[in-house]
Formats: C-alpha cells, structure tokens, sequence
C-alpha cells in the first residue's frame, strides 16, 4: 500500500482526498495546508494526520511514498523542488507552472 500526502485543502485537494481513499493501493496517510485550521479540519475528517508544512508533516509523521499537490500555481516549484531534493514522486495541478521553462524544469528534477 502506497501512503500518500496530500497538500493543499481547496476544491481539488478535496477532490484528491475523496478519490485517494478509493483508490485501490494507495493509503490516504495525512494532509497539509499553510492554513493549520483547514489542515486541521480536514485531518480530523479524514482522522489522519496534518501539518501546515510539508517539512514539519515528514519530521513528525515520516515520508510518505507520493506527494499530490493541489496548491495555487505559485507554490508548485517550492514544493516540487523539496519533494525531489527528499526523493519524494510528486503530482501537481496543471499548470505546473505559469512559466514552461520553469515547468521544464521542474520535469528534468
């Protein structure tokens, strides 16, 4: 079973959240918001560990197997980049990244 972490708690990580839990395979095991009271809510929801970070999310909880990420576009490189400097597979939202070189970029990590 793969643990995935979900980041980001809009629409579309609530939408990742639901389908992870069917998902055969994967194991929904936490979720992250830089917003503490909506990693929370959704954390208690789901009865699963949260964090307002990603780093704070893996010194606590370990890493998980796969990162999806369902943040604002602005915030996909930070977190793909330290995803990848830790080994972590990753998905994200499309657009990658407003930039393509950017987005070229981040797909060479």
């Amino acid at each position: 079973m793969k643990r995935l972490l979900v980041v980001g708690t809009g629409r579309m990580g609530q939408i990742r959240m639901k389908a992870s839990r069917i998902t055969s395979g994967l194991q929904l095991c936490g979720v992250v918001d830089a917003n503490l009271d909506n990693a929370k809510q959704f954390g208690e929801q789901y009865q699963m560990p949260y964090a307002a970070s990603v780093a704070s999310f893996i010194h606590s909880e370990g890493a998980p197997d796969a990162i999806w990420i369902s943040t604002p576009t602005d915030t996909h490189e930070a977190l793909i980049e330290y995803a990848a400097s830790l080994c972590i597979p990753v998905a994200t939202e499309k657009p990658v990244a407003m930039d393509p070189t950017v987005t070229e970029r981040l797909y060479t990590l």
